[in-house]
Order: structure tokens, then C-alpha cells, then sequence
């Protein structure tokens, strides 16, 4: 298959399949895994309308009829979008996301959205309950945004569309990786709780493969106390702490 996977390694806690619509990603996050020796550089990586991979739809399609004949597994697992890029970076067309949303779920794929982006109002309709909407939310500072993300969504703005999603009977979920300073990171969960949000799974995760500026042991203290503090216990999940 050439464009339905299987996720390797750390990726396949957060699903069994998944789909990357384009080798390019517009948000040019200075944290991001992708862009590191070994890897691609910034350069190679950053597009600010990153286009989707040729012939995505078409072969989606096959990819989907091949596994649909080899698995016959239930409930079907939920399809990933994506590891590599956004599902739906910011100010840019979402026709080519759209088109890979209705090809998984012609096959009845369950969808699991995450991004950095803002949905338009026919990116919402093309979701069916049954899928799940996610965002990466590391800051609700702009300031600290703009230093980290500086072309992705407002955080204020992708909360404010979780709150969305969760009106329009969507099931919703968080990624808050990397956690990039203490105080910010207790900021995002207290801003979560206060909207009256409990996105399940909510991911909270490390500095990655950037040197940390702060102790990670004891900021994880802290969020733990403020999870509780916030009655998020049950749904909040640790990167680092789960196999």
C-alpha cells in the first residue's frame, strides 16, 4: 500500500493506520520532528501552500480495497490525519483533506483528525460523528505561539473551534506536545477545563528532541496536581508514561 499505513514506533500509540496527505507542512513549528539531521531540513520541509501527494485519492482508494480484502477486523480501526504536514493548514484549500475524508469513510474508516490549522464550516460537515477531531494546542500565549508556530492557527482559535466541535456532536481530543515552558503548560490545562472541555484522549508529552529548558519531572508534577485540580484525571494520558 502506498498511502493507508500502518504507523511504526512511538506514532502507533496514537493510531493502527494512518494517511499523510502531503510531504510538506506550512506551519513551520521551530520544535517540529520532522525537520532535524537525518531527517529533512526546514527548507525541504516547509511550503506555505504544501501540496498533496499525486494521485493521493486514486490510490487511497486501492489502498483501502486492498486492506478491506485482507483484514476482517471490527470494530474497523480509526485512520490518522496525519503524521507528516496537516490535515488542514491554515489559509490554505482543503478539497484534496475533504476527498481523503469521504474516500476512508466509503470504506467506513473512522477518521482521527489532528492540526494545527482552522476547519472552514464545509470541513465540518465532512466529519461524521464517529470520527475525531484533534488539535495541537503547546501555548495559549500569542506571543510564545508566534516564537514556536508562527504560521499556524491562533491557540485561542483552535480551542475556540474544539469548543465547536464539540456543539456540532463531534467526538474531540488534544494534543498538548510539545509542553514548551511549566507555566504555559498549566495554562493550557486550566484553559481547556475552563471551556468546559474534556477532550479524551488528552496527550500531554515532552520536548522531544529539542534541549528542554525546564525539568520535565517536575513539571510533570505540577501538571499532575493541576489535572486533578481541574477534574481532568480520567482522560489526560502521559506520553512518556504509556508503552
Amino acid at each position: 500500500m502506498n498511502f493507508l499505513y500502518e504507523p511504526k514506533g512511538k506514532a502507533g500509540k496514537y493510531a493502527k493506520l494512518a494517511v499523510n496527505i502531503s510531504k510538506h507542512c506550512r506551519h513551520s513549528c521551530t520544535y517540529c520532528y520532522n525537520v532535524q539531521p537525518g531527517r529533512k531540513t526546514a527548507e525541504d520541509y516547509f511550503r506555505d501552500d504544501p501540496p498533496p501527494k499525486p494521485g493521493l485519492v486514486d490510490g487511497l482508494r486501492a489502498d483501502c480495497e486492498l486492506w478491506t480484502r485482507k483484514h476482517m477486523v471490527l470494530p474497523v480501526p480509526f485512520v490518522h490525519l496525519c503524521f507528516v504536514g496537516d490535515p488542514f493548514p491554515l489559509d490554505c484549500d482543503h478539497t484534496v483533506t475533504r476527498a481523503v475524508i469521504a474516500t476512508l469513510h466509503a470504506f467506513n474508516f473512522p477518521v482521527q483528525v489532528l492540526t494545527k490549522g482552522l476547519l472552514a464550516p464545509e470541513d465540518f460537515v465532512a466529519l461524521h460523528p464517529k470520527d475525531k477531531l484533534g488539535f495541537t494546542i503547546t501555548t495559549m500565549d500569542e506571543i510564545e505561539a508566534a516564537r514556536w508556530e508562527p504560521k499556524a492557527a491562533h491557540p485561542q482559535d483552535r480551542l475556540a473551534q474544539l469548543v465547536e466541535a464539540r456543539e456540532r456532536g463531534l467526538q474531540t481530543w488534544l494534543s498538548h506536545e510539545p509542553a514548551v515552558s511549566q507555566a504555559g503548560s498549566v495554562t493550557v490545562v486550566r484553559a481547556v477545563a475552563g471551556a468546559g472541555l474534556k477532550p479524551d484522549p488528552f496527550w500531554i508529552g515532552p520536548m522531544n528532541h529539542l534541549a528542554r529548558e525546564y525539568d520535565w519531572a517536575t513539571v510533570k508534577v505540577v501538571l499532575k496536581e493541576t489535572v486533578r485540580e481541574v477534574g481532568l484525571t480520567d482522560v489526560v494520558k502521559f506520553k512518556d508514561e504509556v508503552e
